[in-house]
């Protein structure tokens, strides 16, 4: 037998490295925002918050102008008479005049 060899010549146009190299470096800019993201959040673990609260005081001002007039009020002097009848004990007089059986 006699052998035979059969060269085959392939040539490619390789067109999927410029498509390659822009996967990578988009997936090397991914990693440096993900380092940076656990960066910060290390530093939040680590800090300490404080929480402010703000109110707005819709209180005071209508208070204290109650608490002059009611300070004009009670400087001031007043007559105050008071009328009481006593019924009570003209009704008790009234039954002891009444004689009741026994």
């Amino acid at each position: 037998m006699s052998s035979r060899v059969i060269d085959i010549i392939v040539r490619t146009n390789d067109q999927t490295s410029a498509g390659l190299s822009a996967v990578q470096s988009k997936f090397l800019a991914m990693e440096r925002s993900i380092q940076r993201l656990t960066n910060r959040v290390k530093s939040f673990a680590s800090a300490r918050f404080q929480a402010t609260v703000s109110l707005i005081d819709r209180v005071t001002e209508p208070g204290g102008r109650i608490n002059s007039l009611l300070k004009r009020f009670a400087d001031k002097a007043y007559r105050i008479s008071v009328d009481v009848t006593d019924s009570a004990s003209s009704t008790s007089k009234t039954m002891r005049r009444k004689k009741f059986p026994a």
